[in-house]
């Protein structure tokens, strides 16, 4: 399984005035305000030959940081996957009108999402750990070399505390 995202060099330079412009704590951050208005990029999941959007191999266009934040949220813990056989988790992307479930039914994780012409995609519960660690790692790896300073914001604070540190 692969979760890919692309953001533009315009996007990173949006978050870096913002960061500059807003600091921790202000009514901007508390506003919940960044996760929607920064970091527009393309995003896919696909496993193997088949993707969640498959009328463009792409992605679709994501708010990539509210994306990571309520991935962060809904499905981490310390670093840690805590999706158990059974359950399922859901987060809702507001200003993409965008809502995706993560549900575990022993071994296997079915994706779906009702953006677009979304195909619901089936993955192994390790290569979908696998794949949501990396993704948080690239991610935070990128925020860190590129706008650090985004993760001293509140509305930041799950992507901050869901560093895999096994990665």
């Amino acid at each position: 399984m692969n979760i890919s995202f692309s953001i533009s060099t315009g996007e990173w330079e949006a978050a870096q005035q913002a960061v500059l412009t807003h600091s921790p704590g202000s009514d901007y951050d508390n506003s919940l305000t960044p996760l929607y208005d920064l970091l527009y990029g393309s995003l896919q999941l696909s496993e193997g030959d088949s993707y969640l959007f498959p009328s463009n191999e792409e992605g679709l266009t994501y708010a990539i940081l509210d994306f990571a934040c309520a991935l962060a949220r809904s499905l981490l813990s310390q670093g840690e996957l805590t999706l158990k056989s059974g359950e399922a988790a859901q987060f809702i992307l507001l200003e993409q009108r965008a809502t995706f479930t993560f549900t575990r039914n022993q071994e296997i994780i079915e994706i779906t999402c009702d953006r677009g012409k979304s195909t619901p995609l089936s993955v192994p519960f390790d290569e979908f750990r696998t794949a949501v660690m990396q993704f948080i790692k690239s991610f935070l790896d990128n925020v860190k070399a590129k706008a650090p300073g985004l993760l001293e914001w509140e509305s930041t604070l799950p992507l901050k505390h869901a560093e895999p540190s096994s990665f």
